[in-house]
């Protein structure tokens, strides 16, 4: 028999797995390599070909671009500001048409309103005639208004006078609207 055979392997499976690791590592090291080459040639032959100073205005131009939208931004967010505080009010403030409307159909022709006032719904009105009978219409109108309910809360006669060198009678009411 031989003796010179030996079934123990010399060969280290450790030894062999290091070898292919680094077999990788080196595989991977040249392929980095070659694509930071690569990338490195690209952006050169970039910078290159785009001059330098074209950049830089374009970014003046863009800087002066941002500069300006500032003021037209503030511009904007004020006008808007001030548009939703206009419609705030608006939206709150009430509206008097109709019953100024309702008011005034009742007047007769020969009926003139020398003044009117509105103050947190209540209405002044002050009216003359050279007819007694008018007026009197007109406040018959007006607490007619008032004992509906419709328009007018309440109606008071704040003075009824008769200027006697013009021929005409004033009256003044004020009314409280609902």
């Amino acid at each position: 028999m031989n003796s010179s055979i030996n079934l123990v392997s010399t060969r280290s499976d450790a030894l062999e797995r290091e070898q292919r690791l680094l077999l990788i590592l080196r595989v991977i090291a040249v392929v980095l390599l070659v694509a930071i080459a690569f990338f490195s040639i690209a952006a050169f032959i970039i910078t290159t070909q785009i001059p330098i100073s074209k950049i830089k205005s374009e970014q003046a131009q863009t800087l002066s671009q941002i500069s300006a939208s500032p003021k037209k931004l503030s511009s904007y967010f004020l006008i808007k500001d001030r548009l939703n505080n206009i419609n705030s009010l608006l939206a709150s403030r009430m509206d008097y048409t109709a019953s100024i409307d309702s008011v005034f159909s009742k007047i007769p022709e020969n009926v003139t309103v020398d003044s009117m006032s509105i103050e947190s719904r209540l209405i002044q009105i002050e009216m003359s005639s050279a007819s007694l009978r008018s007026i009197d219409e007109v406040i018959h109108s007006l607490v007619s208004l008032g004992s509906d309910g419709k328009v007018i809360k309440s109606v008071k006669l704040e003075s009824l006078t008769l200027n006697a060198q013009a021929g005409r009678y004033s009256v003044s009411f004020s009314a409280e609207v609902l």
